[in-house]
């Protein structure tokens, strides 16, 4: 009989547990009788705790995948590892001043990983087309019947933040420099050697509403092993960032730049072909380049402007002078960007600008590569419209005008251009 009860009991409690799984504990009602069968002593304490333990490891729960997939994020560095990169079909058209006109289609292609290596390090490496020694281009003209295309480290690099207001980077890497637009420093160029960035808040210190900005690098140009005369750059900047209310920000800067060795250099990456040579086709100038610059933003379209139209307005300028003996040429920019670049669907940028550059005023292989055949002696315009199709996706149109300084006064000279189509697609 006592076997009987036993066996009705544990019937109950088994009936209690299912239906109150997984809130066994928490069911008023499934305690009390349990309580009851043990006071009764149809069923002991410790037989009703080994029964638990037993049905706790079978009713224990079996993580699904997303729990699995998210508990390997956690445990490994996919979260630390950022892939990212970038693709731009092109369509070009070039009339020059005298010559025969082109056009070509292009493509550039770029893609790497940026890693988080610690709290305050990251590095990166990323391939880009190009496959020449050429620093202002990573573009590839199609053709070749079809031949495939070179690709090449664009970039290697570590950034290293010892505290909030600094970075600190090595290796091969975007510009570091502060530059509002392209007159003296192509977008593709990758600086190659170590640089320092500050950008330092005077408000919480000394209550001034301004940053302080320090810009400072030390750049390798070439290694030449038939001399200790190596070219290098040697770069400061000093700039104060502030704003006017919600409706200004303002940046400006003062910087030096040495091109140490410049001067009769026998790098084969120096070679002049429209600035002064020396007897041996070499440098004939150094090259000690004094720079100011800055920009204006202003806010007053995005707050009271409708739609499409409710965007910044950034004035920016850029003037450039060779302190070298002798050259005392000078190189400058001005121009007005309307919106940022595209990143969604309606999303639109303007941008215009008027440069003019002599010659001697900037090393020639660094300016942008399309205006005046990317050499120091000319002037011109350059007008960029960029239109946003998808997200992360959108079309650019990019039209240079441009004279060379050397052709003369005659209204008769004939104008360059270059209109670029493109359709950019970043990841």
């Amino acid at each position: 009989m006592q076997v009987m009860k036993k066996i009705l009991a544990l019937t109950i409690i088994l009936g209690i547990v299912f239906m109150s799984v997984p809130s066994l504990y928490a069911d008023e009602t499934s305690e009390l009788i349990l309580k009851l069968l043990i006071k009764k002593g149809i069923i002991s304490q410790s037989e009703v705790n080994a029964l638990k333990r037993e049905i706790d490891k079978k009713t224990q729960k079996i993580p699904d995948v997303a729990d699995i997939q998210s508990h390997v994020k956690k445990a490994s560095w996919a979260d630390k590892i950022k892939f990212k990169g970038d693709i731009r079909l092109r369509n070009e058209y070039q009339r020059p001043g005298s010559g025969a006109y082109v056009n070509r289609q292009r493509i550039r292609a770029r893609a790497g990983l940026e890693v988080k290596i610690a709290d305050n390090l990251k590095g990166g490496v990323m391939l880009a087309t190009g496959g020449t020694d050429n620093a202002r281009s990573t573009n590839q003209t199609l053709g070749d019947a079809f031949g495939t295309k070179p690709f090449d480290l664009d970039m290697a690099y570590l950034e290293w933040k010892p505290v909030n207001f600094m970075k600190i980077a090595g290796g091969k890497y975007k510009n570091p420099l502060y530059h509002p637009g392209d007159l003296l420093w192509d977008s593709d160029i990758r600086f190659e050697g170590v640089s320092s960035n500050i950008k330092y808040p005077l408000k919480e210190e000394f209550g001034i509403p301004a940053n302080l900005m320090l810009n400072t690098g030390i750049f390798i140009l070439d290694d030449l092993a038939i001399d200790k005369k190596n070219p290098w750059l040697y770069t400061i900047q000093a700039g104060l960032g502030s704003s006017l209310g919600d409706t200004f920000d303002f940046k400006s800067y003062v910087s030096y730049l040495d091109f140490a060795h410049i001067k009769g250099t026998r790098s084969g990456d120096f070679v002049p072909t429209t600035g002064r040579a020396d007897g041996d086709d070499l440098y004939y100038y150094d090259y000690n380049i004094l720079e100011l610059s800055g920009d204006l933003t202003i806010h007053y379209l995005e707050q009271v402007g409708p739609k499409p139209f409710d965007v910044p307005i950034t004035v920016f300028g850029d003037y450039a002078q060779n302190l070298a003996d002798g050259a005392k040429r000078n190189a400058w920019e001005l121009g007005v960007k309307l919106g940022n670049r595209p990143e969604k669907f309606a999303d639109w940028r303007f941008i215009y600008n008027f440069r003019s550059l002599d010659k001697n005023s900037f090393p020639e292989e660094f300016p942008d590569a399309d205006a005046f055949g990317g050499r120091p002696d000319g002037y011109g315009h350059e007008t960029i419209l960029s239109l946003g199709l998808t997200k992360n996706v959108w079309l650019e149109f990019d039209y240079y005008l441009f004279r060379d300084k050397s052709i003369g006064s005659d209204p008769n000279d004939k104008w360059g251009s270059i209109f670029q189509t493109d359709i950019n697609a970043k990841f």
